[in-house]
């Protein structure tokens, strides 16, 4: 058969990470608030609505920015920018069926732009993008309370619409990081319910505009991870929070086109990896304890659209996972069972997405793992797996 009308292998029962589910299916059809403290949770009260809220928005940009994270220990939350340019909501509540997603802000992001996602500390949720005029903003959810509208937190640094990436360095503390207009990697913080510090460059020109930044946290380290202009990736890192930031190093040979898409987590207690979407192929980096970087090498597989978004999260205790959508559109499941190798890309459902599109993934309980994308109508898209079972969907939910 020609390389060029090959096919990836689909999911259908895999017997380590991907068997088939006993009993479980989470309801994904769009529906009201299941009780009230869901609608608190995700959407402005009566009282804020006409400041905060329109008319739930239908569509986001096919393969749009996408962000999902715990709002509360039964909530799981997504964000996108919609055709508009608002910031949208969606939620799910005790793995019941999803909200449909609900502007809460008016007209100021870039359709299908970048937006991140996490908690700032117990009692503070916030997301992240840039607005239509090049600025970090923020919106925050406090306990029990409706979304703030977003805030500018910088001058107009930034390319509009341009990637964020979020992360929790310690329970108290939230970083925030963006490759600026002139290509020099940004970072800001803000401590308990503190504003954010004005973003900093650590670097020179080294970044494309714009472009996916990984962040990850790794021991006391925090680490940043970004394509650089040659296709190669870099980190930096703080070795502790309130340290000086290292300027990003190389790692490796370019294995992807400039500014492509990265992500970071921590596979187990002594390793970071990253995971790159190359040309066709998708690729691994990593570091233990005390060590150098290895990689970037090529897991196998050679459906991967060249700088396409990732995601990555534990899917167990001992399963680390990289999702993405491929160059034909369909969405993808790489995996690694610690003292394993890597499992190539496996497609999950049909073609529902832009190829490369950007994707998302996070924990809904501590056995359901969720991904999510815009798929080619627009819609917010789930796929789930329970534990080791089976991956379900992708099916969208408004």
């Amino acid at each position: 058969m020609r390389r060029g009308a090959r096919t990836l292998p689909r999911l259908a029962g895999l017997a380590v990470a991907v068997g088939l589910i006993a009993g479980f299916q989470p309801a994904v059809a769009a529906s009201a608030a299941t009780s009230a403290d869901a609608a608190v949770v995700a959407v402005p009260s009566d009282a804020n609505a006409a400041a905060t809220t329109k008319a739930a928005a239908a569509l986001g940009v096919p393969g749009g920015g996408v962000a999902l994270a715990k709002q509360a220990d039964n909530v799981l939350t997504a964000v996108f920018i919609d055709t508009d340019g608002a910031l949208n909501v969606a939620w799910e509540v005790n793995n019941g069926a999803w909200n449909a997603p609900v502007r809460i802000s008016d007209s100021v992001g870039v359709p299908g732009g970048g937006v991140a996602l996490s908690r700032q500390n117990a009692n503070r949720f916030t997301a992240a993008f840039v607005d239509k005029w090049g600025r970090l903003n923020v919106a925050w959810l406090d306990n029990g309370k409706p979304w703030s509208a977003p805030q500018p937190i910088s001058d107009p640094i930034a390319k509009p619409g341009g990637s964020v990436a979020l992360a929790q360095h310690f329970d108290r503390e939230l970083t925030a990081a963006f490759v600026d207009t002139q290509g020099a990697l940004r970072i800001s913080t803000a401590v308990g319910n503190d504003w954010w510090t004005y973003p900093t460059a650590i670097s020179g020109s080294v970044g494309v505009s714009g472009s996916p930044v990984a962040l990850a946290r790794f021991g006391n380290s925090m680490y940043a991870g970004i394509i650089d202009t040659s296709g190669r990736l870099d980190i930096a890192f703080q070795s502790y929070f309130g340290a000086a930031w290292t300027s990003p190093f190389g790692v490796g040979n370019p294995v992807t086109v400039a500014g492509g898409g990265v992500a970071l987590a921590q596979q187990n207690d002594n390793t970071l990896t990253a995971s790159i979407p190359g040309n066709g192929s998708t690729w691994v980096a990593w570091i233990n304890n005390g060590g150098p970087w290895n990689g970037p090498v090529d897991i196998g597989g050679w459906g991967a659209a060249p700088g396409a978004g990732v995601a990555m999260s534990k899917q167990t205790g001992d399963i680390l996972v990289s999702v993405a959508v491929d160059r034909w559109g369909v969405f993808t499941v790489a995996w690694v069972v610690d003292g394993a190798a890597w499992h190539p890309p496996v497609q999950v459902g049909g073609v529902l997405a832009p190829n490369g599109a950007r994707v998302a993934v996070a924990k809904q309980d501590n056995t359901i793992l969720t991904a999510a994308f815009l798929g080619n109508d627009g819609k917010l898209n789930v796929s789930w797996v329970e534990g080791t079972g089976g991956w379900r969907g992708p099916v969208p939910i408004n």
